[in-house]
Parts: structure tokens; sequence; C-alpha cells
């Protein structure tokens, strides 16, 4: 068999068409499934990106409660010591007055007047006597310094839960006519 030159031309050229569609074709499908590949890792990367967001508003929404549990943590430390305080100041009030009711044990005894008929005379004697004087004098000094010295500790209480600020009550009322009575005042 002879093979003659135009034979093998066109053949050659039949093969290269061939090769060519072949490699256009092949060019395509590549092409059209990298383009599904590029879209899938984008829609991957969008969701990455929304569940980051979310991930990230969670974190944000946490941090905040926490904050507001520790500084809520730290108002309720306030109170409970306050009221331990407070309950302290009441011990030493009783203790302040059996310490009283012993030191009238000890006054010296007033004699015994026959009651005089006039009931101002009563009066007027008891208002006059040293025991009732030194007793009324006393306690009156006690009370002071015991007030002075829970206000100093409600202002302490009340700088550290709120930070400095000018000394005066704050109470608004105006919103709580004829609901149950909840206010709160503070003294700063």
């Amino acid at each position: 068999m002879t093979l003659n030159v135009e034979t093998v031309l066109a053949v050659s050229i039949l093969l290269s068409v061939f090769a060519a569609i072949a490699a256009i074709g092949s060019s395509l499908v590549l092409g059209a499934g990298f383009e599904r590949l590029r879209a899938g890792f984008e829609a991957i990367a969008q969701q990455t990106n929304f569940f980051g967001d979310k991930l990230n508003k969670l974190e944000k929404k946490v941090d905040t409660v926490d904050s507001q549990t520790a500084k809520s943590i730290r108002t309720l430390e306030l109170q409970v010591i306050g009221i331990t305080d407070q309950a302290n100041i009441f011990a030493g009030s009783i203790q302040e007055l059996a310490e009283k009711v012993e030191g009238m044990e000890s006054l010296p005894t007033v004699k015994q007047e026959p009651e005089p008929a006039n009931p101002v005379a009563n009066i007027q004697r008891y208002f006059n006597s040293d025991a009732r004087n030194i007793l009324v004098t006393a306690s009156k000094d006690k009370e002071l310094k015991r007030k002075k010295s829970v206000k100093a500790k409600m202002h302490a209480i009340a700088r550290e839960i709120d930070g400095p600020s000018p000394l005066q009550p704050v109470a608004d009322v105006s919103h709580f006519a004829g609901e149950e009575d909840t206010r709160q005042i503070r003294y700063h």
C-alpha cells in the first residue's frame, strides 16, 4: 500500500482539527467546573463570615453579661457589708442599752418622798432629777455619734457604688403616685 502525501496531509489536518475541538471542549468543561468550584468556595466563605459575625456578636454579649454580673455581685456584696455593719451597730446599741441599765442600777437611790397630791409637782420633780438628766445627756451624745457613724458608712457605700457626686439626696417620686412604694433614696 502506498501513501501519498495528500492522504497523509489530510489525515494530519483531520487529527489536528479533532485535537483542537477536543482541547476547546475540555477547556469549556474545565472552565465550567472551575467556575462551579469557585462559586462553591465563595458560598463557603460567605457562610464562614456569617457564622464568624454571629460568634463575634455572641462573644460581645457574653462579655457584657459578665461585666453586668460582676457589677451586680459587687453591689450585692456592698449591700451585705452594709447590712452587716447595721447589724453590728444594732448589737452595739443593745450593748449600750445594757450598760445603761447596769449604770442605772449603780446610781444612788433617790429617797422616796411621799407622793404629793399635785401631779404637776411629780412631773416637775422628774424633769429636775439628776438621774434623768444624766441619762438624757448620755443617750443623746451616743445617738449623735451612732448617727454620724452610720451616715459616714452610707456615704462610703454610695460613693463606691455610684462614684463621686455632689452631696445631696436623690429621689424621684413623681412616677410612683398610686403604685407600690419601691423608691430608693441614695445619699451621695
